[in-house]
C-alpha cells in the first residue's frame, strides 16, 4: 500500500475499490463545495433546495453520504442548499384598543414583533392609555417577523379651546 496523493489515505491502487473519503462541504457555498468535491474526483453531485433558517441562501446545509464516509468516485454525493429561511405570511392583528402589553402578547402569538411604541393624543377619551394607531392596518398579509409600529394615546387632543369657567363679578 501507499499514500494517495490527493488524500493522504492508503490506497492500493484501486481507489473505488475501496472507496475516498468523502470532505465535508457544509456551510460552503455551492459552487466552492462543487469544486471542492470533483478536486477530490467526485462528478456526480446532484443539488436539492430546502430552507434554512440557520444557513446562509446558497450555502450547503447538508450532504449525503456525510463527510468522513469512505465512497465511490462514482457514487452519487446530494448536496442540500439552503434557499434561506422559508417566507411565512402572516395576518395582522387588529391592536386599536389593546394595551401596550396585549399588543405585544398578541403580535407574538402572529409571529409579528412590537417595533416602535410611541405616545400621542387622540380624540377617543375610550382610546386613553390603549393602541390608537398600528403602522399595519388590521387583516392585512404580511411576513412573519415583520415589525409592527404602535401609538398609545396620552388622552383627548389639547390643540381644542377648553371652556373656562369665568368668575362672576
Amino acid at each position: 500500500a501507499f499514500p494517495s496523493p490527493e488524500t493522504g489515505d492508503e490506497t492500493d491502487g484501486k481507489e473505488e475499490a475501496t472507496g475516498l473519503e468523502l470532505p465535508n462541504v457544509v456551510n460552503m457555498p455551492y459552487a466552492e463545495a462543487v469544486a471542492t468535491l470533483n478536486k477530490k474526483g467526485f462528478k456526480n453531485i446532484e443539488k436539492v433546495q430546502i430552507s434554512s433558517t440557520t444557513v446562509e441562501k446558497g450555502n450547503v446545509v447538508e450532504q449525503t453520504p456525510s463527510a468522513g464516509s469512505n465512497v465511490s468516485k462514482d457514487d452519487t454525493i446530494i448536496l442540500s442548499v439552503s434557499t434561506g429561511a422559508e417566507i411565512v405570511q402572516v395576518t395582522v392583528p387588529k391592536l386599536i384598543g389593546l394595551s401596550e402589553m396585549d399588543a405585544m402578547a398578541v403580535l407574538t402569538e402572529h409571529s409579528l414583533v412590537l417595533g416602535e411604541v410611541t405616545e400621542t393624543t387622540d380624540p377617543d377619551p375610550a382610546l386613553f392609555d390603549k393602541v390608537c394607531y398600528q403602522s399595519y392596518a388590521a387583516d392585512m398579509t404580511v411576513e412573519s417577523g415583520t415589525k409592527v409600529d404602535i401609538r398609545i394615546s396620552s388622552g383627548t387632543t389639547r390643540s381644542r379651546p377648553v371652556a373656562v369657567p369665568q368668575p362672576v363679578h
